[in-house]
């Protein structure tokens, strides 16, 4: 857990107690509870923590935490108090600091938060519920003034100022009050649904979904997700809900966090450098500015995304008119990869968040009033029915649904949209042990459509629910085949290959100039990022993706588990390997934690035998269990053994010091860095000495560290290396460099030259940007100049042979040798010394190399140094 998550550890904790010891039911809610089923407990990443209430067990949990709250926390909400500048509850650790953009300018308690929100009974009426919806918005416009609610649903631009003045006149509590009443008058035995009390969006669940609520494993205790959890996180996330998005979707929240520190002192030092009231007031303007303007803003909002589908519209229709006889072709044969290269452009643009919107605070305008792509009926059909059969249901479903809002759909589409809810409704059957019922529902999508992947992988899930005895080994494997080839055929060439596709290289710049600046989303008006580009369908990412499915191959080592125990082992590494299904995940992990004991000495045979299989057998496990210090010690050992380059040494190494660095436990694997710097060293002594300098916070020591250096075993370029990291820890870069230019004159090591690449790459990015940076600030030029000077002074007082540091760059590969042009570089010199423009074109060739190295990585790669601040660490 990261700190930010043990701190909201302890607090669900106690939430958890309260409830249980009066009697009151809670859930929790979108992330966390996402966190509970697919990761027994946090999502990595995941920096806060939501809970849901009923009404009714909302108020009776705000009544007992009058007179049972832990000491040092608190509760606030509007029942609470007016004050109080959100519409949603939060329990609170004062002994902490969480400050968001929103509480700069009042006086609300700002610790460390779990968020609660409440479950209002609403009826089926839509009128009731858009209703209720505007009459919300209204309620958290009039109770924050820093965020925007009601201008994202376009309403309420006369009732806003209309209660503004009502609360002038009669005061806020009575106008609440009045709101209140309109909005939580509904009793909970004549609703069948819930509406979720949140301005940002207030969703619209079935009641049937919470239920008295399951208990979940969650890190080391169980906490209560919603009766029908899957369903939940269905309607949630899409139906792939159990899968891990990519690092880029992968979002946290912005605030200022401080774990040892209450808000007070935090908040009172800030107070120094602004005035609050005057901050409040300018939000309460902008939010009479943004209500003002909103019809006009969110016209020409409108006028730019129909232009946006109109050009990409066209785009799409021009392409698909020139394939309609690939399409067809390709189709009847059931080739999808084919399919798959010609529909990505069009369910990318239709994917669009400035078209379609998301289900979130910034996309909720544009996800009720989507713009759709018109294509044909027969092409929109393809293409749907092709998500549906990859997979992609959800996808397929939301562009059914948007096509049916706008346009209308036909017959055939009414029928693969019955398709569609029909699979999640088997789906539900299934995570309910409602196997009967379910198995009824898939084979009967299984006659319509064979090659749906989703349902030959629930029909599988389900004969291997019912697979006690074995009697359905055979059919289960039918079916692992009859996915694997579709799989094959979805993301292998071979058949696409036969199509003339040549159209779709031509067609990608078309019209891009006019589509260019139409593909913004502007409703993000609380978030640094305003001007946000639309995001793509991931679909151009399963392109590329590898043939093999780790769920298929787990299924095949379940089988398989009953006859080979060893193969099944490296069936199911290799499985969790090539999947990014948590829960498929999950499972694997329990099977190699329960026969932990059994891997390892398998492991520690095969490696004594010198048999490769041990490092195939200890890379699975590592990947596994990446926080296990012996699986690391045994990785290490193997992946040392089997080596087959120096690279990979060297990646080796930076992952055992990552390891030590993230792990607690890691003495055998600290051990194993030693064993590796020993080898490559031909000394114990540089390893000893390396890792004492590189796990050290600063440098206290550095005359003894130097006599050790100094007094050791080590040969001189070894000893001369050991000080050119010792003088930068210690803060002495020029010296540090100057020695390492003399080491690099006198080495032929290439593990040394490795390592000195890695300085001599940090330096030139390091002054690289410096200059780069002054430059681009214009406040004063003149000043600015001198500075730009004084750093290419120093620099070439450190690099004072201009041919030599340019031939290090090129003998060491610190830049790419294909754009590294000397003569370009030397003719900008002069007097062999180094200006401006050389560093300007070091940086264009660092952009052009995608160079994804900064100074901070690079430090901390070279010397674990870390300059930069993560608050969840």
């Amino acid at each position: 857990m990261t700190n930010i998550q043990r701190h909201l550890y302890t607090l669900i904790k106690e939430i958890d107690e309260i409830c249980k010891k009066n009697d009151i039911v809670y859930y929790l809610a979108g992330g966390s509870a996402l966190g509970a089923l697919r990761h027994r407990g946090y999502i990595p990443w995941d920096d806060d923590m939501d809970i849901v209430m009923t009404r009714d067990n909302y108020h009776k949990f705000i009544e007992v935490c009058k007179t049972q709250l832990p000491p040092n926390r608190s509760i606030e909400c509007q029942e609470v108090d007016r004050g109080y500048h959100n519409n949603l509850a939060r329990y609170i650790d004062l002994d902490t600091t969480a400050i968001h953009t929103n509480q700069l300018v009042h006086n609300d308690d700002a610790g460390i938060v779990i968020d609660i929100f409440v479950l209002d009974p609403i009826p089926d009426d839509k009128k009731a519920q858009n209703d209720y919806i505007k009459n919300f918005e209204l309620y958290a416009d009039l109770i924050n003034p820093s965020s925007v609610y009601s201008f994202r649903w376009r309403t309420n631009l006369i009732n806003y100022f209309k209660y503004r003045h009502k609360i002038k006149k009669y005061g806020k509590d009575k106008v609440l009050s009045e709101l209140e009443k309109k909005m939580f008058c509904y009793n909970e035995e004549d609703c069948n649904k819930y509406i979720f009390r949140w301005g940002g969006i207030p969703f619209v669940f079935n009641k049937d979904m919470y239920g008295q609520g399951k208990r979940y494993a969650f890190e080391e205790v169980s906490l209560i997700c919603p009766d029908k959890s899957a369903d939940y996180l269905s309607w949630h996330y899409g139906d792939d809900w159990m899968f891990l998005p990519p690092h880029s979707e992968r979002s946290s929240h912005k605030a200022v966090y401080c774990f040892d520190t209450p808000y007070t002192v935090i908040k009172e030092e800030a107070y120094k450098y602004y005035d609050v009231n005057e901050i409040y007031n300018k939000f309460l303007k902008r939010k009479v500015l943004l209500f003002l303007g909103m019809y006009p803003w969110q016209f020409f909002k409108d006028c730019r995304a129909q232009l946006s589908g109109i050009i990409l519209s066209l785009k799409n229709n021009r392409i698909l008119k020139k394939l309609d006889s690939e399409i067809l072709a390709a189709y009847e044969a059931r080739h999808y990869n084919a399919l798959l290269i010609i529909f990505t452009s069009f369910i990318n643009d239709q994917n669009k968040r400035n078209l379609i919107g998301r289900e979130d605070y910034f996309g909720i305008n544009r996800f009720r009033k989507p713009i759709y792509l018109k294509i044909s009926n027969k092409n929109f059909y393809i293409c749907v029915k092709l998500l549906t059969t990859i997979g992609k249901t959800s996808q397929a479903l939301r562009f059914i649904q948007i096509k049916e809002q706008k346009k209308g759909i036909n017959e055939q589409e009414q029928i693969l949209k019955k398709y569609i809810l029909d699979l999640q409704k088997a789906i539900s059957l299934y995570a309910s042990d409602n196997f009967d019922e379910a198995t009824v529902i898939v084979d009967d999508l299984l006659k319509q459509n064979p090659d749906c992947l989703s349902a030959i992988k629930l029909k599988i899930y389900i004969l291997s629910k019912l697979n006690s005895n074995g009697i359905q080994n055979d059919n289960i494997l039918k079916f692992i085949r009859k996915g694997e080839d579709i799989n094959h055929t979805i993301y292998t060439s071979e058949n696409s290959d036969n199509y003339n596709l040549s159209i779709l290289n031509n067609e990608n710049e078309y019209n891009e100039s006019e589509i260019a600046g139409l593909e913004y989303d502007n409703d993000n008006l609380d978030d640094e990022d305003y001007y946000i580009t639309s995001i793509s369908l991931k679909t151009d990412q399963n392109i590329k993706q590898e043939v093999i499915d780790g769920e298929f191959i787990k299924f095949k080592a379940d089988l398989k588990l009953k006859t080979n125990k060893d193969d099944a082992i490296l069936m199911y590494m290799q499985a969790y390997k090539n999947t990014s299904n948590g829960i498929i995940q999950l499972e694997i992990k329990d099977y190699v934690e329960k026969e932990y004991n059994f891997i390892i000495k398998k492991i520690e045979f095969l490696y004594d035998e010198k048999n490769p299989l041990s490092f195939e057998y200890a890379d699975g496990l590592f990947n596994i269990l990446k926080t296990d210090d012996k699986a690391c010690s045994l990785y290490s050992k193997c992946k040392y053994l089997f080596r087959k380059s120096n690279e990979d040494i060297f990646a080796l190494i930076y992952e055992l010091k990552k390891f030590i660095k993230e792990n607690k436990s890691h003495e055998l694997t600290l051990l194993e860095l030693k064993h590796v710097y020993k080898q490559i060293s031909k000394s114990s002594d540089f390893g000893e000495i390396y890792i004492n300098i590189s796990f050290s916070k600063e440098i206290n020591n550095f005359k003894n560290i130097k006599d050790m250096i100094d007094n050791s075993n080590m040969n001189n370029e070894w000893k001369m290396y050991l000080n050119s990291v010792l003088l930068y820890k210690a803060g002495f870069h020029d010296e540090s460099i100057e020695n390492s230019i003399k080491l690099y004159n006198i080495t032929d090591n290439l593990y040394i030259l490795n390592f000195l690449s890695l300085v001599f790459k940090l330096d030139l990015i390091m002054f690289t940007q410096q200059i780069i940076n002054k430059q681009s600030n214009g406040i004063n030029k003149k000043i600015n100049h001198i500075n730009i000077q004084k750093i290419i002074s120093r620099w070439n007082n450190i690099y004072t042979d201009y041919d030599k540091c340019l031939d290090i760059y090129e003998k060491l590969e610190v830049i790419s040798t294909e754009l590294f042009n000397k003569s370009e570089f030397k003719e900008l010199s002069s007097n062999n010394k180094f200006n401006f423009d050389f560093f300007n074109n070091i940086s264009k060739i660092i952009i052009q190399n995608k160079i994804k190295s900064t100074i901070i990585s690079m430090t901390k790669l070279i010397y674990d140094l870390d300059f930069s601040y993560d608050r969840n660490d």
